[in-house]
């Protein structure tokens, strides 16, 4: 659980060693990455327990989600596991994207080469 207004640590490069993981005290919560739009060069980056139903507008179901609320924005990603929010789950998918691509590019340049 952590801010990086408060403690930049916790921002989109995530440093987990400085922080104590805990687990979300009530039973009807799950663990979130909270990302709020960028303001100059920084981006707010809340981690938490948000407990189920808090956010009548939010869809719970894990993954990321886009929430308005009036005049501000922002992105919630929620998961049901440990350690779920320690790091951003939209560079994970970025790194599966050009691992395939890279993995296509041998396949067919070899696939070329032998035919």
């Amino acid at each position: 659980m952590c801010e990086n207004k408060v403690n930049p640590a916790c921002g989109p490069e995530f440093k987990s060693y400085q922080y104590t993981a805990h687990p979300c005290s009530a039973q009807e919560a799950k663990c979130g990455l909270q990302r709020q739009p960028k303001i100059g060069e920084f981006i707010g980056i809340v981690r938490d327990c948000y407990t189920l139903g808090s956010m009548p507008q939010l869809n719970e179901s894990d993954g990321c989600h886009n929430v308005v609320f009036g005049h501000l924005s922002f992105e919630i990603c929620l998961c049901s596991t440990d350690y779920c929010n320690a790091a951003t789950l939209t560079h994970g998918r970025e790194e599966l994207y050009l691992c395939a691509c890279s993995i296509m590019t041998y396949l067919v340049f070899h696939w070329i080469r032998w035919s």
